[in-house]
């Protein structure tokens, strides 16, 4: 009733995932919703507020999708539930294996993309690995509102992190040997996503030992404590010399090819370098995945500076 007040004239929407910026994975489902908010006029335009990471052109494309073609498979009718990290990374799974791999394949190809898709359907969520508070203070306070008690990290929680990032990780290394040539920015995502799930992965098995380790201490248990103290350091160790290896041999791949020659210069940057073109001026691949144009309003997503990308 609202949207019919103004005839044909285009609106502008504001769709969030959350209350506010959101400490969200890599991917998420919530794009679903978007639908909610077309009212029969293609001339409207759909602002996507995503979320803390950056850069996130993945979740621009899944966003864009859904605001391209409303009919999109997967798309359902807002509740007025926002997101909920504890299930909204990984479900449903079709906006994951269907619009998520497509878009990892429109980004870095046929061949690299499947392989770098493997960096997003694992449901990983950085704040939850690096800053937990702050992926738990806003869902707790939405919990208390409702008189529901507040979720604790837990260790499962943190090993399902831990084994997500070691499996991208992985899956990320292969594509250094491969002979695919990117587009600079694509590149530059792939070499962002390489270095991230290597550090992240290292991060979430001495995080997840320390809560090992926590649980010890409160249960007077000094060899389980003693145990997973070791076994952290023995991780952040271990992950960070096969860091290390791949930093050194990436350059003089057996198959010597393009992209792990420029990764492995792109890869020992400066921490405080600038590079020459940041990944905010470059071109951003937000064309819809899929879907006819007649029964969709314009999309754009609106993101946080490329510049905060710290593990």
């Amino acid at each position: 009733e609202f949207r019919s007040i103004f005839g044909d004239r285009p609106m502008y929407y504001w769709f969030m995932i959350s209350r506010g910026w959101t400490n969200s994975g890599w991917l998420v489902t919530t794009h679903r919703h978007i639908p909610t908010n077309y009212y029969g006029n293609p001339g409207d335009i759909m602002a996507v507020r995503i979320d803390r990471n950056a850069p996130n052109y993945i979740n621009r494309a899944v966003a864009c999708q859904f605001a391209w073609n409303t009919k999109s498979e997967g798309a359902q009718d807002f509740t007025g539930s926002y997101y909920d990290f504890q299930k909204d990374n990984d479900e449903p799974r079709v906006i994951i294996d269907r619009w998520g791999l497509l878009a990892c394949r429109s980004m870095w190809g046929s061949k690299a993309g499947p392989l770098i898709f493997q960096a997003f359907n694992k449901g990983i969520i950085p704040a939850l690995i690096v800053e937990p508070s702050r992926v738990f203070d806003r869902a707790n306070r939405d919990r208390r509102r409702v008189g529901l008690p507040g979720l604790e990290l837990t260790p499962e929680m943190m090993l399902k992190q831990a084994e997500g990032c070691e499996a991208a990780a992985k899956a990320l290394d292969r594509v250094l040997g491969m002979d695919v040539r990117m587009e600079d920015l694509a590149e530059r995502l792939y070499v962002y996503y390489l270095r991230r799930t290597h550090c992240l992965a290292a991060y979430a098995w001495a995080h997840y030992h320390l809560l090992l380790a926590n649980q010890g201490v409160a249960e007077g248990d000094e060899q389980k404590v003693s145990e997973n103290v070791a076994a952290g350091k023995a991780a952040l160790e271990t992950r960070s010399t096969r860091r290390r290896r791949t930093e050194v041999s990436s350059p003089v791949s057996p198959a010597r090819t393009p992209i792990s020659r420029r990764c492995a210069n792109r890869w020992r940057q400066p921490s405080g370098a600038t590079p020459t073109r940041s990944l905010s001026s470059s071109r951003s691949s937000t064309r819809a995945l899929s879907g006819s144009p007649s029964t969709i309003p314009r999309a754009t997503a609106a993101a946080p500076s490329a510049s905060r990308v710290g593990c």
